[in-house]
């Protein structure tokens, strides 16, 4: 599991930190990635794309599984309007 904290939350800053780690461990020979848990963040997803994309040919694209308390949360905050239940 890895953790990294930054100050800002934009895709520069994220993709930084996961080039990092996919140098650390090992590059385009190194581990192969499938699946990250990330936020509902757009942002995050769109740096873990752009970080592997395309990186192995032949290789499974990498997949996100969004963390459940935040598909709940996304789902209250989406959905509350139309649903009295969910206010």
């Amino acid at each position: 599991m890895v953790h990294f904290l930054t100050r800002r939350q934009d895709s520069d800053v994220i993709i930084a930190a996961l080039s990092k780690l996919r140098e650390w461990t090992g590059g385009k020979e190194g581990w192969r990635y499938r699946w990250f848990l990330t936020d509902d963040s757009a942002t995050e997803q769109r740096a873990i794309r752009e970080t592997w994309l395309g990186l192995v040919e032949g290789c499974q694209e990498t997949g996100h599984l969004l963390c459940s308390w935040h598909f709940e949360q996304s789902l209250r905050r989406r959905f509350k309007a139309s649903h009295p239940a969910l206010r």
